[in-house]
């Protein structure tokens, strides 16, 4: 047989498997700032912006700038506590977020009425359904009822709506900011719902509030 015909071509090469590269979770970089504390700087910029979008909700721009920094220092100094079986470190650093905020509107005696502004710091002078609400069909209606609601809610009511609607957190990562079990934000957030369908005087629902996430 000739040998010729047996021989492979020169530039037949096997196929080179080729895998994707997924960037490290937030668990594995904070696990790994254990031991190399510079690799916390990635946990920094994938979640400034939002630590720094829920302190400025709450207390302005400015101060928000403030406390959003004294988050991820207290963040840093605490992050050996950090429960790496939680792949995203978003709730965490809510969490911590929110304690810095309370101590700083306490101070002043603050807080309630600082959940009440957040909730229409989006459009200044006006409560925003889109964001809020989540796409109302009657957006000048959906503006009336959460003005006329909003003064009559508990205050752990308005944390709840704020982290879910405005913040973008889930359900679950409601429940671990504000350390309840995920049925009592549900539960908050169908009372939020039936508060602004009474408004409305109808039974239209919010998308937003009323498929769990």
């Amino acid at each position: 047989m000739d040998e010729a015909a047996n021989e492979k071509p020169a530039n037949l090469k096997r196929p080179v498997a080729k895998y994707e590269v997924m960037p490290p979770s937030d668990a594995e970089l904070i696990e790994s700032s254990w031991t190399n504390p510079d690799a916390f700087a990635a946990i920094f910029e994938r979640h400034f912006p939002a630590v720094h979008g829920f302190c400025a909700r709450r207390v302005g721009s400015s101060t928000g700038d403030e406390l959003a920094g004294e988050t991820f220092v207290r963040a840093f100094r605490t992050r050996s506590r950090y429960d790496v079986a939680q792949h995203s470190a978003r709730p965490w650093l809510i969490g911590v977020a929110r304690n810095v905020v309370r101590e700083h509107l306490r101070r002043a005696g603050r807080e309630a009425a600082a959940n009440r502004r957040a909730l229409s710091r989006e459009v200044p002078g006006s409560y925003d359904p889109a964001a809020l609400a989540a796409a109302a069909q009657d957006a000048r209606a959906q503006v009336r009822a959460l003005a006329e609601v909003l003064p009559q809610m508990p205050n752990d009511e308005v944390e709840t709506l704020l982290l879910h609607a405005s913040d973008g957190l889930s359900y679950d990562e409601c429940a671990r900011v504000l350390g309840v079990p995920v049925g009592t934000v549900r539960s908050r957030l169908n009372r939020v719902r039936a508060r602004l369908r009474a408004a409305l005087g109808d039974s239209s629902t919010p998308d937003d509030l009323s498929s769990p996430r």
